[in-house]
């Protein structure tokens, strides 16, 4: 009853353990009798590859970790989605790692799967990290890392994410076809990639319709603790003056919902309201939220995709190291959609 290895299928064919592996990994590396011969044997045991075993070897462990900094919006756990399906497909397991927004936390978990010795690493780090040295030191050890959601200027490797620049300016530029001109905006924590971008649309937005950009309608989303609308009773002193909000992500605008009847105002009569992500209870709220898009599973597949490619393409340099072009580091960037609803 014990488990068949390689060396019981070489023992019984009568040829070497190698030649059994070879047949096993790669049919064009043998011959075809002898590839014949291995798979029906292995077929008839049941012989079924130790995979620690196999990571010695081939210095592999064919484990990916993916750092996210939480699950808590569906907007994450659809770019997981994305992330397991490709991982699936290209038969890598996956470890998640929840770093529930903590800077050190997510230095913890880096050090867990450096040690649990990854082929690789999916990251989008978390809104309290400012300093970037701990995904440095994984990159200089070798270990392929990709960026999803978010990058970081300061690093050189591959990202994906979703337009953010282009989504913000194509909501705000829709809300300015309706006749909205006095447009607020919920930005989420300052440091983060992905609001500066969506920044920088809104006013990219109000510059080119000649609206003027007023600092007092941009309010950060987050306080220090990450809870709540930071500066809410100035912005709450604004809904009576505004005409229309985008927001950071779907959170705050379930948010500003409560804000602007609290204040007697109605959406979209008085106030229209566009979210960011499309998380799925957008479409059952009332009125329905009009929100951006974003690609969420394809992020996560493509994400997926490019460092399997930084993997597989490292082992090949190994063997071709001079047959191969040197890979640039790049950002791969995703459209969004904006779906319009009742809110608008």
């Amino acid at each position: 009853m014990r488990k068949v290895t390689i060396t019981d299928i070489a023992n019984e064919l009568g040829c070497s353990p190698s030649t059994v592996s070879r047949a096993l990994r790669n049919k064009e590396k043998v011959s075809a009798e002898t590839y014949a011969a291995v798979s029906k044997l292995a077929k008839k045991y049941g012989y079924r590859p130790n995979p620690n075993a196999t990571g010695l070897v081939n210095n592999r462990t064919r484990l990916l970790g993916v750092v996210v900094q939480h699950l808590e919006h569906s907007y994450f756990v659809k770019v997981l989605e994305g992330i397991l399906a490709t991982c699936q497909a290209k038969d890598y397991q996956v470890i998640t790692c929840i770093s529930h927004g903590s800077y050190e936390k997510e230095k913890q978990l880096l050090s867990q799967l450096y040690n649990q010795c990854v082929d690789g690493i999916l990251a989008s780090h978390s809104h309290e990290t400012k300093n970037f040295s701990h995904f440095q030191e994984i990159i200089d050890a070798s270990i392929p890392m990709v960026f999803f959601d978010r990058f970081i200027e300061e690093i050189d490797t591959q990202c994906v994410i979703s337009d953010d620049f282009d989504g913000a300016k194509e909501a705000v530029e829709y809300l300015i076809s309706n006749g909205r001109r006095k447009i607020a905006h919920l930005m989420g924590p300052e440091h983060l990639s992905v609001s500066y971008y969506r920044y920088l649309g809104y006013r990219e937005a109000l510059k080119e319709a000649g609206l003027p950009h007023d600092q007092d309608l941009v309010y950060v989303m987050l306080d220090e603790h990450g809870k709540d609308i930071a500066n809410k009773e100035l912005f709450l002193q604004k809904i009576l003056e505004i005409d229309a909000v985008i927001t950071f992500n779907d959170s705050s605008a379930f948010e500003v919902y409560k804000l602007v009847r609290q204040m007697g105002r109605s959406i979209p009569e008085d106030v229209a309201v566009i979210g960011f992500s499309d998380d799925p209870i957008a479409q059952y709220l009332t009125p329905q939220l009009t929100t951006v898009r974003q690609p969420a599973f394809k992020i996560g597949q493509r994400a997926a995709e490019v460092l399997i490619h930084k993997i597989e393409r490292n082992q090949e340099e190994e063997i071709f190291p001079s047959s191969l072009p040197q890979e640039t580091a790049s950002t791969i960037v995703l459209k969004n959609d904006l779906i319009i609803r009742e809110s608008t």
